[in-house]
């Protein structure tokens, strides 16, 4: 946040601003996982997870991070499905969000690893 007020990740500073940083950290609520629509939490499962990344089941018909799938007026993918599913990380340089390592097409379904730490993106990208 700048000054209260969320903006773009390309968005400059003059200087003076007030710059805040939320971050999910240990202990914070999960996510509700009721929320994702029933047709994809039936078929989603996480099948490993600690603190710096996670292997869950991506269904097929699912993207991968481009949310093309629309339930409701709302984009869903395996990245912001899983979301709702992982604990928070109580690792340094934690992301608020997973990061997707690699990508599966849309019609495939399989294992999706995803980075839940700046350090362990940085190792399972190279």
């Amino acid at each position: 946040l700048v000054n209260g007020v969320k903006r773009k990740c390309d968005f400059r500073v003059a200087g003076g601003e007030r710059l805040e940083w939320r971050q999910r950290t240990e202990g914070a609520p999960t996510l509700d996982p009721n929320l994702v629509p029933e047709q994809f939490r039936r078929e989603f499962r996480v099948c490993y997870e600690d603190d710096d990344l996670a292997v869950v089941w991506k269904p097929e018909g699912v993207d991968t991070a481009g949310g093309n799938v629309c339930h409701e007026g709302s984009s869903w993918s395996a990245v912001r499905i899983s979301y709702h599913f992982l604990r928070p990380s109580a690792a340094r340089g934690a992301y608020r969000r997973p990061r997707a390592v690699h990508r599966l097409d849309a019609p495939t379904s399989g294992l999706l690893c995803l980075a839940k730490t700046q350090p362990a993106c940085a190792a399972l990208c190279q």
